[in-house]
């Protein structure tokens, strides 16, 4: 493949991931086109149906994900970053991962309806997500009663989140998608039946 080709083919890639993260299937070949900066032809001529588009999309998603998880996991292990740190960073670069389309898409789609190469990657960032809340359990940050996937979804929720609140609300009551997450962490560290809750 020349170079040019190469450097159109992963353009087109990197925009349909990018609708995917952002607008989720809802979308055409021609608006891929658009935002490329190429013709559907061109689209057309390295995807010949949009199935083949979004399984490459979703799979440059799951690599990019599982890269970052990888990378987070590897520097608690080696003690670059304390478990909390690695929290921080998860939350930082959360809503660019595309878990928010990893899950629907990936993670809780049929096995058997994904390509091979999909299934190996699901299998993979499954490993990832365990293996990582594996570490926030062992450091007190998420309870045990908290699986990796219940987790991971609490996540996505927030970030994904439409807010609603008074046009005239106070800055107390205009609560922010920050002060939610940190409701939401707060709460992992007691899990989801706790015998002896916090007092309100």
């Amino acid at each position: 493949m020349r170079a040019d080709a190469f450097w159109r083919r992963k353009l087109i890639i990197e925009t349909t991931a990018n609708l995917l993260i952002n607008q989720g299937t809802d979308f055409t070949v021609e608006l891929v086109a658009k935002k490329a900066g190429v013709g559907t032809a061109t689209v057309y001529r390295h995807f010949p149906t949009r199935a083949d588009l979004l399984e490459e999309a979703l799979s440059h998603v799951a690599d990019k994900t599982n890269t970052l998880i990888q990378k987070i996991i590897n520097d608690i292990k080696t003690g670059s970053i304390s478990t909390l740190n690695a929290l921080q960073v998860l939350n930082h670069h959360f809503p660019e991962t595309g878990i928010n389309a990893l899950l629907p898409l990936l993670i809780y789609a049929d096995f058997d309806s994904l390509t091979d190469k999909l299934q190996k990657q699901r299998k993979q960032t499954i490993t990832l997500f365990h293996n990582l809340i594996e570490h926030f359990h062992d450091s007190g940050l998420v309870h045990n009663s908290i699986s990796a996937l219940s987790f991971f979804n609490g996540l996505m929720i927030i970030h994904t989140a439409q807010l609603f609140y008074p046009s005239d609300a106070s800055p107390e009551d205009a609560t922010s998608k920050q002060v939610l997450l940190t409701i939401f962490l707060n709460g992992c560290k007691y899990g989801t039946n706790p015998i002896n809750p916090p007092a309100i």
